[in-house]
């Protein structure tokens, strides 16, 4: 997405808002970055100017002066700070959906308007940059783009199951010289949270966005061991790197409380990998497993009741077509792919 992309779509009305809202405001925020696409801009940090506001709803009841019952500003910053610190980013446009999406992780932030301005760039000019504005899920469809999307050539899961398997790093290879996206899994992090739930009692709910933060940890891991996937958190970050050939990686941490997505372990990557192939407009989805597969076809509700997908995946499966793949054929899978052959085990109802 380009400055111009965004400026002429304009920015949508306000959705009008039946609580108390009040706004936090964070004025002028100078902090230095790595940021930019030229040789030159990679070389040493920039200096970088932020704003953000956020429209917040305020608790029933209102604050009674306890800090825990109001968004903190400081979490604005220093989430700013951590973005930044992660590493080089390329776009200003970036830059600002992800700190836009660490506010969005609050589900009491309605909306949120952020604004980046690079001031080194050009001497005529006191600063070039960007102004979004971005709502909670409840208020909007997902990351609507403004842009004509590319969608990908298919949505890859990378089951969880493949963290400690000897063919990881030869799939991150394959994957990564293709404009997919990929999908990690849950996997030993997600298991930890089964087993807490079991012992200490809490909510599926709770479950539900702790397992979205074990995909976030499995596909952290991915992401350093192959440098060439490109992390997305939403659809403009996924459709930013199609368009320019790149494999994206999929962190779903700012799903937040997507009415969509049921929170519940009958919804795990398998149906959110479906759910984002066809929020990107794919038609193919590539279940990656370890376990041993065979024949030429696989019925969905077979799938469910072996374990083999999550309860909820008939339902998010639409009509993708959908293959299971074995962990231990990557370089094939990935011709296949290329080629648009099939290359697995067809999924079917």
């Amino acid at each position: 997405m380009t400055i111009a992309h965004v400026l002429a779509s304009g920015v949508a009305p306000r959705p009008a808002l039946p609580r108390a809202i009040y706004r936090i405001v964070v004025r002028d925020l100078l902090l230095k970055c790595r940021i930019g696409v030229y040789e030159h801009e990679r070389l040493a940090p920039q200096r970088v100017l932020i704003n953000v506001d956020l429209a917040v709803s305020e608790v029933v009841g209102g604050t009674s002066d306890d800090i825990a019952n109001v968004y903190n500003y400081e979490d604005v910053i220093s989430g700013a700070k951590d973005i930044i610190a992660a590493g080089h980013i390329d776009l200003v446009e970036t830059l600002a959906e992800r700190i836009a999406a660490h506010c969005l992780k609050d589900s009491r932030v309605e909306d949120v308007r952020v604004k980046v301005e690079k001031l080194d760039v050009y001497a005529e000019a006191e600063s070039v940059g960007i102004e979004i504005e971005r709502l909670q899920a409840k208020n909007r469809p997902y990351d609507p783009c403004p842009t004509q999307p590319v969608p990908p050539l298919a949505v890859i899961k990378l089951g969880g199951s493949m963290a400690g398997h000897a063919d990881l790093k030869s799939w991150l290879a394959c994957v990564a010289t293709l404009p997919v996206v990929v999908v990690p899994g849950g996997g030993p992090f997600a298991d930890q949270v089964r087993d807490l739930q079991v012992k200490q009692g809490f909510s599926d709910q709770a479950a539900h966005k702790m397992a979205l933060s074990a995909m976030e940890q499995f596909g952290r891991m991915l992401a350093d061991l192959e440098p060439r996937l490109v992390i997305a958190t939403i659809l403009s970050e996924i459709f930013s790197a199609l368009s320019l050939g790149q494999p994206a990686l999929w962190l779903p941490s700012a799903l937040g409380d997507h009415p969509d997505i049921a929170q519940s372990w009958d919804v795990t990557s398998d149906s959110l990998a479906a759910w984002l192939a066809a929020q990107t407009g794919a038609t193919r989805l590539l279940l990656v497993k370890s376990a041993p597969l065979s024949g030429a076809e696989a019925k969905v509700a077979d799938l469910i009741s072996s374990g083999m997908v999550d309860r909820a995946f008939a339902e998010y499966r639409g009509a993708l077509q959908v293959e299971l793949v074995s962990s231990s054929d990557a370089a094939f899978v990935m011709a296949a792919l290329a080629a648009k052959r099939p290359c697995g085990v067809k999924v079917v109802s």
